[in-house]
């Protein structure tokens, strides 16, 4: 009997030893909560320049012009009188991020007097308005359509009277177009 004795006295000290260690823990042990807030900061300043356009005109003789519409250099015009087939003008058009962030130039949104537009993504996009072919060159483009912050690259957006089509029904005196520039964040 003594040594049941010692035994249950010895099971009660190791429950009240294992309640203790418990109670200890659970006093020094605690809740760790953080919180916060993380903001993404940056700005856009996507845009055309207009003065440093490069226009090459075939016959160098026909009227072809870019103005900036707007405040923003978001949008520009461009206009070209065509009088006869197999006349085009090539407009070499910088777009420059002043912005804070990578930008990605997702295109071009062309739209004619009408109200008729198209969105040129992509290398040879054409956007037919009666005779007359817009087209979309984005070569420099090619790596991505990036921009990073001050980085400045070229569209080439093409106006032709195709030598083919010899009608002259669907030509307006003057070719006017207006292009918007579409982009957004990389990711």
């Amino acid at each position: 009997m003594k040594k049941t004795k010692k035994r249950n006295y010895l099971v009660i000290v190791l429950v009240v030893l294992l309640l203790a260690i418990a109670v200890g823990y659970a006093a020094f042990s605690s809740t760790l909560t953080i919180t916060g807030t993380a903001t993404a900061k940056g700005d856009w300043d996507v845009h055309f320049v207009p003065s440093e356009v490069s226009i090459t005109k075939s016959p160098t003789t026909i009227d072809a012009s870019i103005t900036e519409t707007g405040d923003s250099s978001q949008t520009v015009t461009v206009k070209a009188n065509f009088t006869e087939p197999g006349q085009s003008a090539q407009f070499s058009i910088p777009v420059e991020n002043k912005g804070s962030t990578t930008a990605k130039v997702t295109g071009l949104k062309i739209t004619a007097k009408d109200g008729s537009s198209a969105n040129l993504t992509g290398t040879n996009d054409v956007f037919t308005y009666g005779v007359i072919k817009a087209s979309l060159n984005t070569a420099s483009f090619a790596t991505g359509n990036t921009l990073a912050k001050d980085e400045k690259k070229n569209y080439t957006l093409t106006l032709e009277w195709p030598s083919e089509n010899d009608s002259s029904s669907n030509v307006d005196d003057e070719m006017t177009f207006t292009i918007e520039l579409t982009y957004g964040q990389n990711v």
